[in-house]
């Protein structure tokens, strides 16, 4: 069988298991891949650009980011039209990844080079991804948006048939209707993003989604519902080995504690959350806690 086909079906592999929560057994694929790709930058690029998915799903960032310059430098004397498209998925992770770590206005500043990457390369995938993050971190840096980046993506995403990043970019709207204050389109968005996960087979991503509407109840005070959704949110997220969603989880589940006034356990578990964001590199979410 020619190693092209065989780099194929472990990239492949390592896809599929990513969106089953198996991150470990993802990177492996990714690995055996890239053993076989011999002097093919583009290829190259294509499999670091997997194993940074994988990390940055489970909560690696740092090693995400090693993977994406290491595939950045791989392309970096290369002007083939293919290698333009690799460039520009592998800088349009970066940008997501910083967000992940709260670097926003690094997050910011990677998305928009990325977009024009992505337009110029005709990478729709890339473009997609980078309107993703161009919102994100505007709302985060306190530049106004209405969510017309993540609208954009979605209907590339929709034309893509990439059922797996409609679903994030559907929760990411719920997300910003959140932060606007329009609650009732906040849940519709993070109920279609997390059955379009769940259709996907993303058992993580959906996670996500509960994450967000928990974190949601908790505000409305609907403590009950809050932790049913959380609980089973933290628990796909610690057997998958995602360890900052799950600690995302605690962090509102003693919110919950909070608010039904049981106030030393929720200080002994936000104390405990703190110090694992503060390891992980993730001051801002560390203070919120």
């Amino acid at each position: 069988v020619p190693n092209a086909e065989l780099v194929r079906a472990w990239i492949d592999l390592g896809e599929v298991r990513e969106l089953a929560g198996t991150f470990d057994a993802s990177l492996d694929a990714y690995r055996k891949a890239s053993r076989l790709v011999g002097a093919d930058p583009v290829a190259l690029a294509e499999v670091l650009f997997g194993q940074a998915r994988a990390r940055e799903r489970a909560g690696n960032f740092s090693a995400a980011l090693r993977d994406l310059s290491r595939g950045r430098r791989a392309l970096a004397t290369h002007t083939s039209p293919e290698a333009a498209k690799a460039r520009a998925r592998l800088l349009s992770f970066a940008a997501m990844v910083r967000f992940g770590q709260d670097h926003a206005a690094q997050a910011l500043a990677l998305a928009r080079e990325a977009a024009a990457e992505a337009r110029s390369a005709g990478e729709q995938a890339a473009l997609g991804r980078s309107l993703e993050v161009l919102d994100l971190a505007q709302l985060a840096t306190g530049e106004p948006t209405n969510g017309e980046h993540l609208r954009e993506a979605l209907t590339i995403f929709e034309a893509l048939g990439d059922l797996a990043m409609q679903s994030t970019v559907r929760l990411n709207l719920g997300f910003v209707a959140a932060n606007l204050g329009r609650w009732d389109e906040a849940v519709e968005w993070l109920t279609t993003g997390r059955d379009a996960h769940l259709r996907a087979g993303d058992a993580v991503g959906a996670a996500i989604c509960a994450l967000n509407m928990g974190e949601m109840l908790v505000n409305q005070g609907r403590f009950d519902e809050a932790e049913r959704v959380l609980e089973q949110a933290k628990r796909v997220m610690r057997a998958s080995e995602f360890f900052d969603g799950a600690a995302s989880a605690e962090l509102h589940l003693a919110r919950v504690l909070m608010g039904r006034g049981k106030l030393e356990e929720a200080d002994a578990a936000l104390e405990r959350v703190g110090a694992e964001f503060r390891k992980k590199g993730k001051t801002a979410t560390a203070l919120e806690a």
